[in-house]
């Protein structure tokens, strides 16, 4: 049956995935001012919503003088520069300096937990020597995924012959793409129990990934349709000796900027279908 959602939760959380996003964890309204010299400038500005870090690096030509660096992190407060924190940085390994001696000065900053809607103007400012760069970035609201709609059974009857295979659909979008849908997953309270499972990853995959070998006899992929269509799947096999009840299920989709939206559904789990026969021989 398919429902739709109606409330969406969203939470700071992280889950892992491979699909490839447009915009990661990072803000990708960057603007310059300043930010190029003769040689040495500021090749990057990126802020990770998941994480609450800033980073910066900055290029230096080998045949240039620069050996120290200093960073200002500052924010736009009441039409007001802030200075919120600062660094001297060296390319040497050290810190947040990815790679010894390769003219990239890189360091991370992560200030007090602010929200963006109340502190969206950043800029780095960078001296070095007689040299005075600045680089400015404004960051966005972090946007949730959209669960559309969840394709799940009502009822399932247990099969007194093998498993009983259905699959689950959720229908997920985001405003800004498919591409910003880092993962999507479900937990499972089974009937007779009190917590949840740990995540199943659903797929939007087109079928291509194999996920159960019962018994070397029964191989079950992802029973997605259509690879990228926004729709993620999920085989569900039912033991046959297994417990009858509600099963209880919390669909989870993230986008790579860390928030989570959430839907509740559920399961009747009965035990097999039978027939019986009255007396007139009339099969009900």
């Amino acid at each position: 049956m398919k429902k739709y959602s109606t409330t969406i939760l969203s939470l700071f959380l992280l889950w892992t995935c491979e699909q490839t996003p447009n915009s990661l964890e990072v803000s990708t309204n960057t603007t310059s001012n300043n930010d190029t010299s003769d040689s040495l400038y500021i090749a990057e500005l990126e802020y990770s919503f998941s994480s609450n870090q800033f980073f910066v690096s900055s290029y230096s030509p080998s045949d240039d003088s620069v050996s120290l660096i200093w960073y200002n992190l500052e924010s736009l407060q009441n039409e007001l520069w802030t200075l919120e924190m600062s660094a001297f940085v060296r390319d040497n390994g050290s810190g947040f300096d990815r790679i010894p001696g390769d003219q990239y000065f890189d360091h991370e900053f992560s200030p007090a937990l602010f929200s963006a809607d109340s502190l969206s103007e950043w800029r780095i400012r960078l001296t070095a020597g007689e040299k005075n760069l600045t680089k400015m970035i404004s960051l966005e609201t972090p946007l949730p995924p959209i669960i559309v709609a969840v394709f799940a059974p009502d009822t399932l009857w247990l099969s007194t012959s093998g498993y009983r295979i259905d699959t689950l659909q959720v229908e997920v979008s985001h405003p800004k793409g498919l591409d910003e849908i880092r993962s999507v997953t479900f937990k499972s309270k089974k009937p007779g129990t009190s917590t949840y499972t740990q995540p199943f990853d659903l797929y939007d995959d087109g079928g291509n990934t194999t996920l159960f070998n019962i018994g070397d006899t029964l191989f079950l992929n992802s029973n997605d349709k259509k690879a990228g269509d926004g729709i993620w799947s999920f085989p569900i096999a039912l033991d046959p000796s297994g417990n009858t009840g509600t099963n209880y299920w919390l669909f989870q989709a993230q986008s790579w900027n860390g928030q989570i939206s959430t839907f509740e559904d559920s399961l009747v789990i009965m035990l097999p279908l039978t027939m019986t026969i009255p007396n007139d021989g009339v099969v009900l």
